[in-house]
């Protein structure tokens, strides 16, 4: 695909996480996609498929009661992806969190194959996406 391409992808995917629209996304991502969340809490791993990655957004959207929203401050795309540079807001337990991302994608045919977020500060990463507390 074209780098026009992959942004015109990059952008649908960042619109539909916005507006929770999942059957966008499921569009969006390929059947077989791969997620790796860096650090040690309760949604970080390798993930496979939609099942897994959905699952993680649920768990996501449960933990921070749906307030988890990325916005778009920059985008690097060629014929092969793209990289976005996020700031990503969320709530939990009246504890808010803003975290800039570096969110590297993979893109065949349209569809996102694979997705790494690289927060700018992984230490309050961890502390804000922690294991205990509600979900």
């Amino acid at each position: 695909m074209s780098a026009t391409e992959n942004r015109s992808t990059l952008d649908e995917v960042y619109r539909a996480f916005n507006q929770g629209h999942v059957a966008r996304l499921r569009e969006l991502f390929a059947d077989d996609m791969t997620m790796v969340i860096p650090g040690r809490t309760q949604i970080s791993g390798t993930f496979h498929g939609h099942d897994e990655i959905f699952g993680v957004f649920a768990r996501m959207a449960a933990i921070t009661g749906g307030t988890s929203r990325a916005d778009v401050e920059r985008v690097l795309v060629d014929d092969v992806g793209g990289v976005v540079i996020a700031v990503d807001t969320a709530r939990r337990e009246g504890e808010e969190v803003t975290a800039r991302f570096a969110d590297v994608y993979r893109i065949e045919q349209g569809r996102v194959t694979e997705l790494r977020p690289f927060p700018e500060d992984p230490i309050a990463m961890d502390h804000f996406w922690r294991r205990g507390g509600r979900p």
